[in-house]
C-alpha cells in the first residue's frame, strides 16, 4: 500500500528536483520553503562567517595538529561567552570530548597539578 503524500519522508534526491530559484530545506523528512533572508540576518550571516574562519582554524586544523602532534592538553576559550572548552590527550591518543568552563569556573591545569586558573579573574575585564 502506498505512503500518503502526508506520510512521505522527502529525501535530498527529492530537494534536488526542487527549483533553484526557491529556497528549500529538508529536516527529518519534512521538506520547508524558506523566506529570503532580511537585512539584518545577511548581516548576522556575514558577522558569523568572520568569526567561523577563525573557530575552522581552531576547532579542526589545530585541533587535528596538536592531536597528532601529542599535545597532553588543548584549550580554545571564546572570549565573548566567557566559555573555555578544554581537550585532554587519552591513552588512545585522541583528545577527550571537551570539559566546559564558564566565568564562574576554575580550571585544575592537568599537565600542572597545583595550577589552577580561576577564570572569574580571566574574565573580569571583559
Amino acid at each position: 500500500m502506498p505512503l500518503s503524500q502526508e506520510d512521505k519522508k522527502y529525501t535530498y534526491a527529492d530537494y534536488l528536483t526542487y527549483p533553484e530559484a526557491e529556497r528549500w530545506e529538508i529536516i527529518d523528512g519534512v521538506p520547508y520553503m524558506q523566506v529570503a533572508p532580511t537585512p539584518i540576518h545577511q548581516e548576522i550571516l556575514m558577522e558569523l562567517s568572520k568569526q567561523p574562519s577563525s573557530i575552522k582554524k581552531d576547532r579542526f586544523v589545530k585541533f587535528n595538529l596538536y592531536e597528532k602532534a601529542g599535545v597532553k592538553e588543548y584549550w580554545i576559550v571564546e572570549p565573548d561567552q566567557k566559555l573555555v572548552s578544554v581537550f585532554l590527550l587519552q591513552k588512545n591518543e585522541r583528545f577527550s570530548r571537551p570539559e566546559m568552563y564558564t566565568d564562574e569556573d576554575g580550571i585544575n591545569v592537568s599537565i600542572f597539578p597545583d595550577l589552577i586558573i580561576d577564570l572569574s579573574t580571566v574574565f573580569a575585564s571583559k
